[in-house]
């Protein structure tokens, strides 16, 4: 059952419901004591014997050693009356995903902004061996004060960790599965820079290169067909721009950019210092961000 709003799980106040998939919930939560809100995801009819616990416990045990300002922060978790919770930072402002939706495509400047900062936290969860395997705009937050966050690192994992995959289960969202996961390989960095790569696709023109009618049409389409450049229905995207992205969607890993700093370096050239500042997030993240 979820939990009743302004009910408590452990020293949290539940204030209102987030999100809710068919596992569990996230809620926005205040603490005792010092009234910080922050973000407590749970899960529920589960058993510690179930798939879903493990990965749960998995997600907590890969998030809590993660300190970046562009990735959502651990807090903790625990267990209340059988029902597993982890609180995070609650980051607010909307998913790259409702903003898209909501305006249609990023002017370029800043969806290079975005990708800059992503290529830092993809990073530093590579460096550090950890694949987030599901990045996608609905798991990238642009917060009120401009600062972009990747969040929901419910499927990620170390790469050296056994255990969690179903044999024969790909995990992640169809629309961003890589060619190479679709044909039953284990995902890589270049994986998640195919990811990028269809996130910066739908950025610059507010739609996903591959859809088909079914999961086997959108497959077949992500394996075989080479979809156009960005410019083609964003003529503001400059040629290099249509560069940098279809570099990242290459069918074979090996023509991809190998590593996010490798993409962050791309991006890095193509700005223009003389094109004029965006509004809103490039000027903050510029600010807050760049600056050594």
């Amino acid at each position: 059952m979820p939990v009743p709003i302004a009910s408590w799980v452990g020293s949290y106040r539940v204030l209102e419901v987030l999100g809710s998939g068919g596992m569990g919930e996230v809620y926005l939560v205040e603490e005792a004591g010092s009234g910080v809100r922050r973000a407590m995801k749970t899960l529920r009819s589960v058993t510690p014997e179930s798939e879903e616990w493990v990965r749960f416990m998995n997600e907590g045990h890969v998030h809590c050693d993660l300190h970046h300002p562009g990735i959502a922060a651990f807090h903790e978790m625990f267990v209340c009356d059988g029902r597993p919770c982890l609180v995070m930072e609650y980051v607010d402002g909307e998913t790259l995903y409702s903003r898209i939706r909501r305006l249609g495509p990023l002017p370029v400047d800043q969806a290079l902004a975005v990708v800059l900062h992503l290529c830092d936290a993809l990073g530093y969860l590579h460096e550090r061996g950890v694949l987030h395997r599901d990045v996608k705009s609905a798991n990238v937050k642009i917060t009120s004060r401009g600062m972009v966050k990747l969040i929901d690192f419910g499927i990620a994992k170390r790469q050296r960790t056994r255990g969690i995959t179903t044999i024969g289960t790909v995990l992640g969202t169809p629309e961003y599965l890589a060619p190479e996961q679709i044909a039953g390989m284990p995902p890589d960095v270049r994986s998640e820079i195919w990811a990028l790569g269809l996130l910066s696709y739908e950025m610059l023109t507010g739609q996903l290169p591959f859809a088909g009618p079914g999961e086997a049409e959108l497959y077949a389409a992500i394996r075989a067909w080479t979809p156009p450049p960005p410019s083609t229905m964003n003529p503001e995207a400059p040629a290099e721009v249509d560069a940098l992205v279809m570099r990242c969607l290459e069918k074979r890993p090996s023509r991809r950019f190998q590593s996010a700093a490798e993409v962050a370096q791309e991006v890095r050239r193509i700005q223009s210092p003389g094109r004029g500042d965006a509004p809103g997030i490039v000027r903050l993240l510029r600010e807050r961000l760049w600056r050594k």
